[in-house]
């Protein structure tokens, strides 16, 4: 099985709802690996990067699955749904 992008994945990786909240909880996750070292500075609850992390990426697979007008149209054999 060859695997390939598609044709607008730029506008896709720029313009998808779903991509800018995975970008979100990456930022996120990372926010969480640095927490130990900014306990001092960042009064935070263990476990609050996880359930905004958590939050984020529920919120990307729901916006995955709903229309995004923005995007321009795709091909309906290409996986993306626009």
């Amino acid at each position: 099985m060859k695997l390939h992008l598609i044709d607008d994945w730029t506008d896709v990786l720029r313009k998808a709802w779903s991509m800018r909240l995975l970008g979100a909880s990456i930022v996120l996750g990372a926010a969480e690996l640095a927490l130990p070292y900014l306990q001092d500075v960042l009064p935070l609850q263990p476990g609050t990067f996880a359930v905004l992390i958590f939050g984020t990426n529920i919120a990307a697979a729901v916006s995955r699955l709903l229309a995004q007008r923005t995007l321009p149209e795709t091909d309906e054999h290409d996986g993306i749904g626009a």
